[in-house]
């Protein structure tokens, strides 16, 4: 073997013990903050009920959607930008780019509001929310840099901090018998504290420069959009199913369907943190044209997302019963075979999301435009012949089915921009 093959065989071990550690920082993080929010939920399921706690869910559902506007496809495109270069003036242009894009973002909640078939009690619920979920949005400000600096230790921490405050906040809430409207305040506490500590990390990394460069906050945002199409896509992907169930079954079921995804959304997380340590690295050698380094990459991921599904499918099928019982009681016993539907999807979304941040490292945003409309599409279908007749099972079964098409689709143009 030849000193050069060496060299290679050296920097990879290294990267892959560097994204070693980030992963099991963000795994021990997740444990803490999947702990608080296991407490919270079970709180929160005992206390509101299926419909009190399908109206909180809802809630997030709905501002989740158009919170995605507040991102237009600035983290990834930041973290590739910043992973690449470091310049001084990117930072302001990025934070006053953020800032307008949260504010258009909490106009449109507030808009949409007005079509929507939902009654007084829950716009109003949502109203007082979109403050707290703007405030979070922005701290995605912080997350960007600590990302790009491969600091994912402090993107935890400051994740625990601001859970642990909101999840202390709404067992005092609880405890003191307050309602709906009082409990989702919490995510504005909890977001504040995160916030300040954001603020005082950054300080290491940056100076602070709001100056704004019309031109650079241009340049981000064109850089920015064909990926804030992609997350726009996304996220009403995840999210349309919840909101058919809204509309088409009531708040009961969109409780007993949102507790098993909630369960879903927790796992998937872990696998976004090891993506969130592959990510800069991924986009750094394909900007260097590094393909033998990236095919290397690629290889042991998918190793890691089958086995690492495999052994979570097995072990969730047989504790789901204990899961659902401790999160949301008796009451709850329907989102048993919900959660146990919705595990049968974790390799499919272990794998997409494999293709999805290639191809992004690449800069190949057409093929991830094609395959999540398409199966947006697709999906949305699926859910409007069946949710309507079968709830949340359907709901479920359609989640699979989806990701299976996503992963097709996903599949055939990587290999037709494989062969250009």
């Amino acid at each position: 073997m030849s000193r050069g093959e060496n060299d290679k065989i050296k920097e990879m071990k290294k990267i892959f013990l560097l994204l070693g550690y980030n992963t099991l920082v963000q795994i021990a993080g997740k444990v803490i903050s999947t702990a608080l929010s296991l407490v919270s939920i079970g709180f929160l399921t005992r206390y509101l009920g299926q419909e009190g706690f399908g109206n909180y869910s809802l809630v997030f559902a709905y501002l989740s959607v158009f919170g995605i506007f507040s991102d237009l496809g600035l983290q990834l495109t930041m973290v590739r930008e910043l992973a690449q270069k470091k310049e001084g003036a990117i930072y302001g242009a990025f934070f006053w780019t953020k800032l307008f894009s949260v504010i258009v973002a909490t106009l449109l909640s507030w808009l949409f509001l007005l079509v929507f078939p939902y009654s007084n009690f829950l716009k109003t619920a949502i109203l007082i929310t979109s403050f707290g979920f703007a405030l979070g949005s922005l701290n995605n400000f912080g997350t960007v840099i600590f990302q790009a600096n491969l600091r994912l230790d402090l993107v935890t921490l400051v994740d625990v901090i601001s859970r642990a405050v909101t999840v202390g906040f709404v067992i005092v809430f609880v405890s003191l018998g307050q309602g709906l409207y009082s409990i989702l305040n919490t995510i504005l506490i909890g977001n504040l504290a995160g916030s300040i500590l954001t603020i005082f990390l950054l300080r290491k990394f940056i100076v602070f420069d709001f100056r704004l460069d019309l031109n650079l906050v241009k340049k981000i945002i064109n850089q920015s959009l064909p990926v804030g199409l992609i997350s726009i896509l996304a996220l009403l992907y995840f999210r349309v199913d919840t909101l058919i169930l809204s509309i088409f079954r009531g708040a009961k079921e969109v409780g007993i369907y949102s507790l098993a995804y909630k369960v879903l959304e927790n796992i998937l997380v872990l696998w976004g943190y090891y993506m969130a340590s592959v990510y800069p690295l991924l986009s750094s050698l394909a900007n260097q044209r590094k393909t033998v380094e990236i095919g290397r990459f690629w290889q042991k991921s998918l190793i890691v997302s089958i086995y690492f599904s495999i052994v979570i499918i097995v072990i969730g099928y047989i504790l789901s019963p204990i899961v659902i019982q401790f999160l949301g009681g008796r009451e709850f016993g329907e989102s048993i075979i919900a959660l146990r539907i919705l595990l049968v999807s974790l390799p499919l979304f272990f794998i997409d999301n494999l293709f999805y941040h290639t191809f992004l490292a690449r800069k190949e945003i057409r093929g991830v435009i094609v395959g999540i409309s398409s199966s947006l599409i697709f999906n949305l279908i699926l859910n409007l012949i069946f949710i309507p007749r079968f709830g949340y099972i359907a709901a479920a079964i359609n989640t699979i089915i989806t990701e299976g098409y996503l992963l097709f689709c996903y599949f055939l143009i990587f290999q037709t921009v494989r062969r250009y």
